[in-house]
């Protein structure tokens, strides 16, 4: 361990640093910030907002596959000309992993990469591979929490009116239920990701088959909204951001009603690691990071032509049904321009016609 500073002490100046840090002019070159007195170990931030880890040396080998995946080497140029031999550990471009990246250059450090990289490495990867299973945890619930308050507020921004009844009473998603969204009879699962197609985690045949609604009702209808989510630049002026979103739901709401929906969304956000602390007057980094969509896209499911496993298949294997989880494509066209609704807005107010 690195003489005279603690791990929180480490961790607090590296996390600072990754958090300032801004994205490379173009996306062949690196900014690279050193963290350690030999360079051996640094980081910079691609063009696109992704943090990178570099560990200067010869190629690294992981021993755990979660670690491998994210690891790569290559020869780089400098700008003085000369080369440079480096492993690159590539993050994902979400919130959580600018704290990933502070904690992994933190244990390396710990773990004396002055006097050795390969041996921090193999000391550190275990931790490592935890850091990265957990950020990607966190990252799917802030993920959805994102998608599901983007169309609570584009459906009260086209029902005004009828805001407070969609925010306390619709709304389920902050709980574990069965439907995200029970209008009336219409039940709503929103998911959301951060893939270039309508690619989506089923936890069970009940998100995807009528007859599992919130509070008892008879169901007569069921949608999935699908929301393609990409994060900007922290420095980006546009866009969304999870923040604004709350601030704008709750500004509809009764006081009562505003501590109330406050609290149920700093509930659903404590699963991503840090919970959510609207008036707070430091909030979070990620529930900052802005955000946009590249698709939205609602899919009536009880169209026929949508090919997905539902309970009636699986009853006639033996296995529970309620245990089976999997992974749907949603394709592009269903039934023409009516299957599925395309668009926040559009969705919006299909969802609220289907209600009335």
């Amino acid at each position: 361990m690195t003489k005279g500073h603690s791990r929180d002490a480490i961790y607090e100046e590296l996390r600072e640093r990754v958090a300032a840090s801004v994205p490379a002019s173009a996306a062949d070159s690196r900014d690279v910030e050193w963290t350690s007195a030999s360079r051996a170990l640094g980081f910079a931030r691609s063009s696109s907002g992704a943090i990178e880890v570099f560990l200067v040396g010869e190629p690294l080998q992981a021993s755990r596959p979660g670690v491998a995946k994210h690891l790569e080497h290559h020869e780089w140029a400098t700008v003085d000309g000369e080369g440079l031999s480096a492993n690159r550990l590539l993050l994902p471009n979400e919130p959580h992993f600018d704290r990933v990246a502070a904690f992994i250059c933190a244990e390396l450090q710990l773990n004396n990469v002055d006097d050795s990289v390969p041996g921090a490495f193999s000391r550190s990867e275990e931790i490592i591979d935890l850091a990265l299973t957990g950020a990607s945890v966190d990252a799917d619930a802030l993920l959805g929490l994102c998608g599901e308050l983007l169309f609570l507020d584009a459906l009260t921004r086209a029902d005004p009116e009828g805001a407070s009844q969609i925010l306390m009473q619709s709304w389920a998603g902050h709980r574990r239920s069965s439907r995200d969204l029970q209008l009336g009879s219409i039940g709503v699962e929103v998911k959301t990701t951060t893939r270039a197609a309508s690619v989506h985690h089923i936890q069970g045949p009940y998100q995807v088959e009528l007859g599992n609604p919130v509070g008892g009702v008879q169901e007569t209808g069921l949608f999935l909204l699908s929301v393609g989510l990409v994060w900007l630049p922290n420095d980006q002026p546009m866009g969304f951001t999870l923040h604004k979103i709350v601030s704008n739901l709750i500004s509809t709401l009764s006081a009562g009603d505003r501590e109330e929906f406050l609290s149920r969304v700093s509930g659903y956000a404590g699963s991503t690691g840090r919970r959510y602390e609207h008036d707070s007057p430091e909030i979070a980094p990620e529930f900052r990071r802005p955000f946009t969509t590249s698709f939205v896209r609602l899919y009536d499911m009880t169209d026929s032509r949508i090919r997905v496993p539902r309970s009636d298949v699986l009853a006639g294997m033996d296995l529970v049904p309620e245990s089976v989880n999997y992974q749907i494509r949603l394709p592009l066209q269903v039934n023409g321009s009516l299957n599925p609704i395309t668009g926040l807005a559009e969705a919006a107010g299909h969802s609220l016609s289907m209600w009335a």
